[in-house]
């Protein structure tokens, strides 16, 4: 029996209320917890939980169910997964690994619903009249999830997004002359409580002109009451020069700036609060020809002798192949008193890729195809500790392109047993008769239609899912082949649901 065969997805239904505990009366709260059943045959599940993420004190034996109510909640955070059970012909117990986790909050007995985290992908720049791919598949949500996407478009000549309710969305970029055009996406986030977040990227459509690169300056720790400057003078231009600033302030209570259009603006610190101590301000540039670039700083407030904020650190560049697994660490930042409780990782420039947890010290993706030019993604580490200080620091993984064919998106990428769907494929290396194809998946196999190889990097196809398999998600690889027997793959491209 082999631990793969254990696939458990967990969920939170909201059954709260007020319990009287045995020591006198006082909030305490249940909730029921659902997961899918295990694909093997299997003995039983194990319910886990706790206090802190990944580390569970608790665990219960709920025996051969899929629904199990627990009780006696303390108010706090608490922490769940599941993992199945069985036995082997020696009668030892198998365990399978840990059942997603999923993070539940209670105030005074009852479910707290905390916001979704929308994250619209790094700021991108391409040429006119190529695929551009919008990516918010990094958006988190801490307990139950996030329900629904929605892209939109609030600046720029309008373009037509493929799917603007899906997580990855892509479109053309228009044709913008020499002058080149900044395009702006929001995105909309909302959970399955129905609270919403949004979160906004820059697309750059450039013609000759390369954007300039913002430089919001360091991150600062200053005292209550203290003048503060902003400093974007680092901010460059490789060509026609920075035209424009603009600071925004984006997170913490509101202050003033002097001038918010200047290179170096100022504000006083307001009075130290616990709860309204990080400032973060977003800068803007703009160069002669109207692209656009930005970057983030963070100002601490603190009382004199109070919490010193956490020292960030991403760890160093990397240069890698692309296909390959790339992992980031921040297990090196420090805090010198309270401890660091929070990682949030964001990508901040490149092609978008997907982190296999946004919240995780050691995040990994898979680099994507880029072909024999390369790219650079840039990665940005925030930092929390204890007291809610915060740090960031910013690391570069250099994309290295392989001769040949490379397979980086299919989108749409999901169609249900018996359906038809049209895709389009983006990578490199296409050539004219190329082939697409279905591997190393379960039942059978998708076929591809209609292909047409639009240019060098796209693909439009459509795609037959056949009746009948498992009854279950079916993960398969995509494979394009070009006459010369020169291919790519796309590991776990293309999902055929039930």
């Amino acid at each position: 029996m082999k631990n793969k065969a254990f696939s458990i997805c967990l969920s939170f239904i909201i059954m709260l209320g007020f319990l009287q505990s045995l020591s006198g009366i006082g909030h305490t709260a249940a909730g029921t917890l659902e997961w899918d059943p295990s694909e093997s045959d299997i003995t039983g599940y194990k319910l886990y939980y706790g206090t802190d993420a990944g580390d569970y004190n608790q665990v219960i034996d709920v025996e051969n169910v899929t629904t199990y109510q627990v009780s006696d909640l303390e108010d706090g955070v608490i922490y769940f997964a599941v993992k199945a059970y069985a036995y082997d012909t020696d009668g030892i117990e198998i365990e399978s690994k840990y059942s997603n986790e999923i993070r539940v909050r209670f105030v005074d007995g009852s479910w707290v619903n905390d916001p979704p985290i929308a994250d619209a992908g790094p700021d991108q720049t391409v040429y006119e009249e190529t695929t551009v791919t919008l990516n918010g598949s990094n958006s988190t949500d801490p307990d139950n999830g996030i329900a629904a996407y929605l892209w939109t478009q609030t600046t720029g000549t309008p373009v037509t997004l493929s799917d603007p309710i899906s997580a990855q969305t892509i479109f053309m970029s228009p044709d913008v002359g020499p002058s080149g055009e900044t395009l702006t996406f929001q995105l909309t986030t909302t959970d399955n409580d129905g609270l919403q977040t949004t979160d906004t990227c820059i697309v750059n459509i450039s013609w000759l002109n390369e954007p300039p690169m913002a430089d919001a300056g360091p991150d600062q720790t200053v005292a209550e009451k203290a003048m503060v400057t902003l400093d974007g003078s680092n901010s460059t231009d490789p060509d026609d020069g920075i035209f424009a600033y603009l600071w925004t302030q984006t997170a913490g209570s509101a202050v003033t700036l002097s001038d918010p259009t200047s290179v170096q603006p100022t504000f006083t610190a307001p009075r130290f609060k616990p709860n309204k101590k990080t400032f973060t301000f977003q800068l803007t540039v703009t160069d002669e020809g109207g692209l656009q670039a930005t970057d983030s700083c963070t100002v601490n407030v603190t009382r004199g002798n109070g919490n010193e904020p956490p020292i960030a650190d991403a760890g160093p560049d990397q240069t890698v192949f692309e296909q390959t697994v790339v992992t980031l660490d921040g297990s090196n930042s420090t805090d010198p008193d309270d401890g660091i409780a929070a990682y949030l990782w964001t990508q901040t420039m490149g092609f978008p890729v997907t982190l296999s947890d946004p919240t995780s010290v050691q995040p990994t993706f898979t680099a994507p195809g880029v072909g024999p030019g390369g790219e650079a993604l840039t990665f940005r580490l925030t930092v929390t500790d204890g007291g809610g200080l915060q740090g960031t620091d910013e690391c570069t993984v250099s994309v290295t392109g392989l001769d040949g064919v490379t397979v980086i998106s299919v989108t749409p990428d999901t169609v249900q047993a018996g359906g038809s769907i049209d895709v389009t494929i983006t990578g490199s290396g296409f050539v004219d008769g190329a082939v697409v194809s279905f591997e190393n998946g379960s039942g059978p196999a998708p076929t591809a239609s209609n292909t047409v190889v639009l240019d060098e990097q796209t693909i439009s196809s459509t795609v037959t899912a056949g009746s009948g398999g498992p009854p279950r998600n079916r993960v398969w690889d995509v494979a394009v082949t070009n006459p010369d027997s020169s291919s790519g793959v796309l590991i776990d491209g293309f999902t055929v649901t039930p």
